[in-house]
């Protein structure tokens, strides 16, 4: 699951983002508990445009806590472009 996910980040930094899409969501299935991989699935939507998904993963990703590093970034996504 580490490896899709971080693939996956790889391919939305290149500008692919339906296979990145597809990489995070197999990590997710293999591991529902990384709030990296839910980080990156709303990035991804976010992306694709589509607030309503990005908001929910960004949720998500907040509700299964987050390192320090990481925690405030997603939190100012959420402030920034959810509300």
């Amino acid at each position: 699951p580490i490896v899709l996910n971080n693939l996956g980040y790889a391919q939305l930094m290149g500008g692919d983002t339906d296979t990145a899409l597809r990489n995070v969501q197999r990590s997710i299935k293999l591991n529902g508990s990384n709030s990296y991989a839910y980080r990156n699935l709303g990035l991804i939507w976010k992306a694709k445009g589509d607030k309503d998904k990005a908001c929910s993963a960004f949720e998500e990703a907040l509700g299964l806590g987050f390192t320090k590093q990481y925690g405030p970034e997603v939190e100012q996504l959420r402030k920034e472009y959810c509300r």
